[in-house]
């Protein structure tokens, strides 16, 4: 999502049957950017009383126990996977 955020928005829309063009998509990920949702936070910048935590890849690891990683395994590891945010179920 990082990496190509356009695409992946695009994606989605697609996935929901939603027409939508570069200009609307573009849209949403300006709006949406991290730096823009917390307040103008750059990604790594820490705000513990912000609902947004970090922006950083991988960090919501961070704040779950064993237990917890195998339900979002069971529920929704294979969509994880499919959107690439992370490789395999070995996390």
């Amino acid at each position: 999502m990082l990496v190509n955020p356009d695409s992946i928005i695009a994606e989605i829309y697609q996935f929901m049957n939603v027409g939508t063009d570069d200009k609307l998509v573009n849209k949403v990920v300006r709006e949406t950017s991290f730096e823009n949702v917390s307040g103008g936070r750059k990604s790594g910048e820490e705000d513990q009383n912000s609902y947004f935590r970090k922006g950083m890849v991988g960090d919501w690891m961070n704040h779950f126990g064993d237990r917890e990683k195998e339900i979002i395994k069971q529920i929704g590891g294979e969509e994880i996977i499919h959107w690439s945010y992370e490789k395999d179920l070995n996390w």
